[in-house]
């Protein structure tokens, strides 16, 4: 009995710690006519990083609803998704969806954003892959297959492509890759919707290593 009672209290000490390590994330929700939004409010131990986290969030909350009430679009919906958590970052993606009166089809864009949780400042690009231009990242990293491309399923897809950016939109995926999003259209057709670039712990390295930031 006394060792069944002190593995419980073990147990309920060591999920208190992993608690206070990761970030709570809870649902928002806001329905409209034709215009239903989900996405993260985010709980921390410390408030002002919490609040400049959901701050940030509900920026683009704000500025999606404010399309809605201009008029942008007939009807749409919000969404959101927790990529990759740790105990200094959370990763997260929101995702937009918007239909046009009289368009062919709907539309929707992903947002890829990467949390301090130190701090709750976001953290660029630059700070995991460095890549110089949109040449760079052609012809060092997708055309050589150094990189590969993944369509909305996950699914890999061609690399003959062209992009005159690179993106700020990424995610993390754990294990120490990054995913770059390029929105419908950007990087292939509209059926493979959002196209994902992988970065790899090797890929990164070799980015680090062309731009002398080893």
């Amino acid at each position: 009995m006394y060792y069944l009672r002190s593995l419980v209290l073990c147990s309920i000490f060591i999920l208190l710690m992993v608690s206070s390590c990761f970030a709570f994330v809870d649902e928002g929700k806001q329905s409209y006519t034709n215009l239903d939004m989900s996405y993260p409010i985010v709980y921390l131990d410390d408030a002002n990083v919490q609040n400049k986290i959901n701050t940030d969030i509900a920026n683009y909350v704000w500025q999606f609803k404010n399309r809605y009430d201009r008029g942008e679009f007939y009807s749409g919906k919000m969404k959101y998704y927790v990529k990759y958590e740790d105990d200094n970052l959370l990763s997260i993606v929101l995702e937009q969806e918007w239909f046009r009166g009289g368009a062919a089809h709907d539309y929707y864009v992903q947002r890829g954003l990467v949390y301090d949780k130190k701090t709750g400042e976001r953290i660029p690009l630059s700070y995991f892959v460095p890549i110089k231009d949109a040449k760079q990242l052609l012809y060092s990293g997708i055309f050589s297959g150094i990189t590969k491309l993944y369509n909305w399923q996950h699914k890999q897809i061609s690399n003959d492509c062209r992009t005159g950016r690179v993106s700020q939109d990424y995610y993390l995926g754990g294990n120490g890759t990054v995913y770059l999003l390029y929105q419908p259209y950007e990087l292939g057709s509209f059926a493979d919707g959002v196209v994902s670039v992988e970065f790899t712990p090797t890929a990164i390295d070799y980015f680090k290593r062309l731009n002398n930031k080893a």
